[in-house]
């Protein structure tokens, strides 16, 4: 069975949108929730952890079908310790 080109090229391309993605979210490991905020603006939710951290979470629906939901989780002092992404969506 063959594998269109376009198919086999935009599969590619995706992976790198990813990498530059996670190259973006680590950049915020270390940096304080408020910069964040003031910087991707108000999260579609928080979820407060028992240790006193947060799980802030960003949702973006991009298309039908497409979407993603990044969440940055803090210390109780308010610093970002960790990230995930979930999505089929998910690039700068």
């Amino acid at each position: 069975m063959r594998i269109p080109f376009l198919v086999v090229a935009l599969l590619v391309s995706g992976c790198g949108a990813h990498e530059a993605y996670e190259r973006r979210l680590d950049l915020w490991v270390g940096r304080s929730a408020a910069q964040l905020v003031s910087l991707w603006g108000k999260p579609h939710a928080v979820h407060i952890r028992e240790d006193g951290g947060r799980v802030i979470e960003y949702r973006r629906p991009v298309a039908v079908g497409l979407f993603c939901e990044t969440r940055f989780t803090t210390s109780d002092k308010g610093f970002i310790e960790k990230w995930a992404y979930y999505g089929n969506d998910c690039r700068l």
